[in-house]
């Protein structure tokens, strides 16, 4: 018997439809859960010691910050409906 079928045939079928989606739904859950713990176990990295400035080797590079300004919004125009802008071609 299909279970589609079985549905169709009573509270039996109903509620097998209801377990069957309750065990997806559970399944689909553990399976996202599972992905986030791995994913974020792999991004923990051991933790060094640091170098004192005074450690540090003449050859080592400086960071280098950079200023990011914002861009300036242009004043809105406003627009005017009741001339329209006309065209000539040459």
């Amino acid at each position: 018997m299909n279970f589609l079928t079985s549905i169709a045939h009573g509270v039996r079928g109903f509620f097998l439809f209801i377990i069957l989606f309750i065990l997806c739904f559970l399944t689909v859950h553990a399976v996202k859960l599972a992905r986030l713990g791995l994913s974020t176990l792999k991004k923990e990295e051991p933790k060094t010691e640091e170098k004192k400035p005074a450690e540090q080797s003449s050859g080592a590079k400086e960071q280098v910050y950079y200023l990011v300004e914002k861009r300036k919004r242009r004043a809105k125009r406003k627009t005017d409906y009741s001339t329209p802008k006309e065209f000539q071609f040459k």
